[in-house]
């Protein structure tokens, strides 16, 4: 269900002006597609914008997350001093909670926001397209168990709550690598 890598450009001069607005950056898991655009950001800023992570996203790495968990490291940004184990939250950034998930990657992290009445669900890429997670489809053998392991069984379990949140109408789940849903999500006019 994943689309063709299409390449947008470099972060930092995709928010142009906007550079000036990121305090912070979360990533949803570690993979390098997902942290290799860090380097660009870091060129564009002027301040160290704090890094949003679980704990399960810092501690647990394996052979397809340490690439990106060593980016981050060398990074520009600055680890934030978030502890716990549930629903985690940051003084800095009312309305943003994170949650440690799993099942991509053992750091796996959920983010949801809240704004002005709606709350917007990051789920990154339990599944690759909205399409798959309103239909409940895997990722198939060949990727979960080959290219990118998964815990199946978690990811499932993901899919089936992911999708009866998607139901609520107060809520949109915006899937990483599904540019359309990005686009229908209404997020690009919260800038």
């Amino acid at each position: 269900g994943a689309q063709e890598v299409e390449i947008h450009g470099a972060i930092g001069s995709l928010l142009g002006d906007h550079v000036a607005r990121v305090d912070g950056v979360g990533f949803t898991h570690l993979h390098i597609d997902h942290t290799d655009g860090i380097l660009s950001l870091c060129e564009a800023v002027e301040k160290s914008p704090l890094l949003l992570q679980t704990n399960l996203q810092r501690q647990e790495q394996n052979f397809y997350t340490q690439e990106g968990a060593d980016i981050l490291a060398d990074s520009c940004l600055t680890p934030a001093e978030i502890e716990g184990n549930s629903i985690l939250t940051s003084d800095e950034f009312p309305g943003l909670g994170m949650v440690a998930l799993g099942g991509h990657t053992p750091g796996s992290t959920l983010f949801a926001a809240w704004h002005k009445g709606q709350l917007y669900v990051f789920s990154g890429d339990i599944t690759n397209s909205k399409s798959d997670l309103i239909e409940d489809r895997g990722k198939g053998w060949v990727y979960s168990y080959l290219i990118v392991p998964e815990d199946t069984a978690r990811t499932a379990q993901l899919r089936q709550w992911l999708r009866a949140l998607e139901d609520r109408p107060d809520t949109t789940i915006v899937v990483s690598h599904d540019l359309s849903d990005f686009e229908r999500s209404g997020l690009q006019s919260l800038r």
